[in-house]
């Protein structure tokens, strides 16, 4: 037994050092490893067998058909595919994919060695075997991203994909050594029983990994999209050049597949020597793009830059292509496919990967999957539509598809050089957005790789473009930028140094220890929690030894850093409390909190204690929580108590969270810990809005919490709010809009739902203002009867309130505006629509008739005018054509409009008028008494 420790803790410790995988992870990475090594053997299995049958039984030049048939076939079933992932749980998603392929298999198989049907089924089986690779590899990464939160998944994605690399080895490799024994109609049984052991596994998997996780875990941990992908890349010209090149790169690629597969199937006839040979090339591609990666593409990106490197695969393909020109051979045809493939895989998607870089993450997390499969998918089917044209239509050689590479990769080159442009640009524009200004960067991007020019900017950019660049760093995990990271540790801007702290923990540790001890006992809580991450991260005495090292150090600060740190660590990972004792830590932690005089001693121990409790979601602890925050002593220790509450992410804190919306000195920390919960909490407040017994300021707050939430959710959620009575909530929630909309550019709102708000607001404004016109007029008229003093009074009331909700409304709807076009210029215009100065008034006009679409231009310039003026005149109103109405017409108007307070302005008026019989259709139409 002792041994089997000893050597548990040895591979322990080896995974540690080597693939920063921690106690508690390895069977996880383990099964998820092993979950797409067998998928991808399974595909390394059927892919050879698929295209050695097909193109010995149906022949090479039927080949394009079946990249139109796949690409017809991908696009029908992705959407009916989508609706199935939304409507049932994605475990039955998977093992009814699984068991469907592996049946099919089954059938294919005695199908093929029947001889029955045996075009269709050759025909179904490489469709089928395409659209395989798709949805299997796309429910392997979404359910990766249900087992890992998003701290794992940064630090373990790169070895859990490792296995569909080992799994690509494999697969071809093993259907080279069996083909030629077995056959390859019954290699279609072993993938079969693949997938058989793989629908266990997945069952195992999200038993233990995803069943545990509650609502908000779940929730937080699915991307969703705010509008259709295809929306996002028409509105940036970057996307569209990435979708672009990335289209091109795949129709090259089925050009450089056709040239292989016809140039195969004239030397190798023997349909199982032919699996037999793609097999072993497909592992050998595998190899050979492992090796690339490992030795090479890290020095050509860094030296070349993105921009270059993204033509070193065209240029490749390029010089194979010539050489197949002269030597129309099958090894040449293989170093074609060598150079596709291999470089595809490792310097091309690097580049490409760097070149999303400059896109907002939001943004790129709805458009990456699509841009992978939609893209991919009808590239495949474009390429086959030329294939057709060239080689059956045109009735000419395979001489004719170099010709047709050739031109593809030339406008390759040119979408390359464009999207190098944009790229450079992205990063300009944006550098001086953050720097504030209108001029030009202080930063020369034009004479050299944007990489050095990042490098600059951290060196001598304003500190906006610091942080900027650090957060887009960090992205990028790149030992490169570490040199200009380090002294930003010095800076005095707290920000920046926490984003460098950021930036340095997904970069290899190039300095010692010494050099960052210090910052774990440094004023802010932030930095001392970050410190502690990268020193644990990157440490090489093992990672039990270094806790319990910091763990016991002498200073509380230093002590409490790492007890954080090992919280942060551990959350999700049970053997980890369980080896570091992790309750005990805590609970001693608490003890010694009642020897500690220095009050402001306590209040860092305490609020370091409060943040192990709220990330390692002990539920013992929970009523510390609930104590620091009842208690009140000090504001620091309650928001600390607030945050380490929604670190929890457990339901029994969302009453308590609630309640203190309407604290002044805690809302916005409540409101950010909320949101922590992510869109299912959004289920929960409507449920306190709702209640009419819950406090009306705690209702007002609920609209900021969803401006914390980066999703499409909460724009559906704020819009579901904004259709109460309340004017006044109404302004609420479309300023949580506006600010969602500048802190997440990529929620937009639908523009035929803001159209049709803003026109209700517009006429909403028109007649209230009918209303007004005719109240003066009234007011006027019965100036000189003594006996309509009283009402006179009500009906000037009743004026001062009609200008007040007159107010609102176009306050509404510029903040509609401010979801159609950027909110900070708007925002700019309705301030000077406000003015007192008359010029800026007229200037703000001039500048809002500018860029609105004519059909808003139409209906709200002359309410713009009117709001300009300072005062209402005859001459006004006529050029606005508004309604003429009576007094009853007026009362009907406004009781219909149902605001409290203007109802409450009418029913006085109506009561000093009841001798009139005309009110008295409005006193029994809305119960006024």
């Amino acid at each position: 037994m002792e041994i089997k420790y000893e050597g548990r803790k040895y591979l322990n410790y080896l995974l540690n050092a080597f693939f920063d995988v921690k106690p508690g992870e390895v069977k996880k990475v383990f099964l998820m490893q092993l979950n797409i090594f067998l998928t991808v053997t399974t595909l390394l299995i059927i892919k050879p067998v698929a295209n050695a049958l097909f193109l010995a039984q149906i022949g090479v030049d039927k080949l394009p058909y079946s990249f139109v048939l796949v690409a017809a076939t991908a696009l029908l079933l992705s959407r009916f595919y989508s609706k199935k992932l939304i409507n049932r749980s994605l475990s039955n998603v998977i093992k009814v994919t699984l068991l469907v392929s592996a049946f099919a298999l089954i059938v294919f198989s005695v199908l093929l060695q029947l001889n029955l049907l045996e075009s269709w089924v050759l025909y179904l089986f490489y469709i089928g075997v395409a659209i395989f690779g798709l949805l299997t590899t796309s429910q392997f990464w979404i359910l990766s991203n249900l087992v890992f939160n998003t701290r794992e998944a940064k630090r373990l994605f790169g070895i859990v994909g490792a296995g569909a690399i080992a799994g690509g080895i494999f697969g071809g490799y093993l259907t080279t050594v069996l083909a030629p024994l077995v056959s390859v109609e019954n290699m279609l049984f072993v993938a079969a029983f693949i997938l058989f052991v793989n629908v266990k596994l997945n069952r195992m998997i999200w038993v233990r990994y995803v069943n545990q996780l509650n609502t908000y875990q779940h929730q937080k941990r699915v991307v969703q999209e705010s509008k259709h992908p295809i929306q996002l890349i028409r509105q940036s010209k970057h996307l569209t050049y990435l979708a672009l090149i990335i289209g091109l790169g795949v129709i090259v690629s089925k050009l450089v597949d056709f040239q292989f597969s016809a140039l195969a199937s004239r030397s190798i006839y023997d349909p199982d020597e032919l699996a037999a040979f793609f097999g072993l090339w497909f592992s050998n591609f595998n190899v050979i793009s492992l090796l690339i990666q490992l030795l090479i593409t890290r020095r050509v990106v860094g030296i070349y830059g993105v921009g270059s490197s993204l033509f070193v695969l065209p240029a490749f393909i390029l010089f194979s292509t010539s050489l197949l020109f002269i030597f129309p051979i099958l090894a040449v045809a293989i170093l074609l496919k060598t150079c596709d493939v291999s470089i595809k895989q490792s310097i091309n998607k690097a580049a490409t990967e760097l070149l999303a870089l400059p896109i907002p993450s939001g943004i790129k997390s709805q458009t990456k999957s699509f841009i992978d499969v939609f893209v991919d998918t009808a590239a495949t089917g474009i390429s086959g539509l030329l294939l057709i044209f060239v080689v059956n239509g045109m009735n000419l050689s395979t001489t004719a598809v170099n010709i047709l590479i050739v031109m593809v990769v030339l406008v390759w080159f040119y979408i390359a050089r464009k999207v190098r442009i944009e790229y450079i640009s992205a990063f300009k524009q944006k550098l001086i957005r953050q720097d504030g200004k209108n001029g030009k960067s202080s930063i020369d991007f034009s004479n050299e790789s944007v990489i050095q020019g990042l490098k600059k900017v951290l060196e001598k950019g304003t500190e906006k473009q610091k942080l900027f660049i650090l957060k887009k760093i960090e992205q990028l995990k790149d030992i490169r930028f570490a040199t200009q990271v380090l002294p930003l540790l010095e800076s005095e801007n707290i920000q920046i140094r926490i984003e460098a702290l950021r930036c340095m923990y997904f970069m290899p540790m190039i300095f010692d220890e010494s050099l960052l001890i210090k910052y774990l006992q440094d004023k802010n809580i932030e930095v001392r929690q970050l410190t502690f991450d990268i020193l644990l991260r990157y440490s090489t005495e093992g990672r039990v030894r270094f806790i319990q090292r910091f763990l016991q150090n002498e200073d509380p600060l230093v002590s409490s850093a790492a007890l954080v740190g090992l919280s942060i660590e551990a959350r999700d990972n049970a053997e980890m409390k369980r080896v570091f004792q992790l309750n005990s830590l805590i609970r001693d932690k608490i003890d010694y909190l009642k020897i500690i005089v220095d009050q402001e001693e306590l209040i860092a121990y305490k609020s370091m204690i409060l943040r192990s409790i709220g990330h390692a979601n002990v539920e013992e602890f929970y009523p510390f929580i609930n104590q620091s925050i009842e208690i009140k002593t000090d504001k620091t220790i309650v928001n600390e108590a607030i945050k380490a509450a929604g670190f929890t992410l457990n339901a029994t804190f969302v009453p308590v969270l609630v309640s203190l919306l309407c604290k002044d000195e805690y809302k916005d920390t409540a409101c950010q810990s909320l949101a922590h919960f992510g869109p299912a909490i959004f289920k929960d407040l409507l449920i306190y809005y709702e209640d009419p017994s819950v406090n009306s300021e705690i209702k007002q707050s609920i609209p900021k919490v969803a401006e914390y939430i980066s999703s499409p959710a909460s724009v559906d959620f704020l819009l579901m709010l904004i259709k109460k009575e309340d004017s006044l909530f109404c302004i609420n929630v479309l300023n949580s809009l506006n600010q969602l909309r500048i802190n997440s550019p990529h929620l937009l709102v639908n523009k035929k739902t803001v159209i049709r708000m803003i026109t209700e607001e517009a006429s909403l404004f028109q007649d209230i203002l009918s209303v007004l016109y005719t109240q003066q007029k009234m007011i006027l008229s019965d100036a000189d009867h003594e006996l309509n003093k009283k009402k006179i009074e009500l009906k000037s009331e009743l004026i001062r309130q009609l200008e007040f909700k007159m107010d609102q409304i176009l306050e509404s709807i510029f903040k509609l505006l401010g979801l159609r076009y950027p909110p900070e210029e708007i925002g700019t215009v309705y301030e000077n629509i406000q003015s007192k100065s008359q010029e800026q008034r007229y200037a703000a006009i001039e500048f809002i008739e500018n860029i609105l679409d004519n059909d808003l231009k139409k209906i709200l310039i002359p309410i713009i005018e009117i709001a300009a003026l300072d005062k209402l005149t005859d001459e006004v109103v006529k050029s606005m054509q508004l309604k003429k109405l009576n007094e009853i017409e007026c009362f009907d108007l406004l009781l219909n409009y149902g605001d409290k307070d203007i109802i409450q302005s009418v029913s006085a008026i109506v009561n000093i008028s009841l001798k009139e019989e005309a009110l008295e259709s409005l006193i029994k139409k809305y119960s006024l008494f």
